[in-house]
């Protein structure tokens, strides 16, 4: 690997991770569980499932 793909894989998980902590912060949840890896999957899942119960007309 070259030092401009590292800079660059740095940049992108730098970003991502800012926008899944203001995600998490914005769905009432705590920013700092977007470092941890399978916990960051499974509050996704649960912060999708509920918008989408909601469109459904499931309580």
């Amino acid at each position: 690997m070259t030092a401009a793909s590292i800079i660059i894989a740095i940049i992108i998980y730098v970003l991502s991770f800012a926008g899944m902590w203001m995600m998490f912060r914005k769905a009432g949840r705590k920013g700092w569980i977007s470092i941890i890896p399978v916990a960051n999957t499974v509050i996704l899942f649960l912060i999708g499932w509920k918008r989408s119960s909601r469109l459904f007309g499931r309580s």
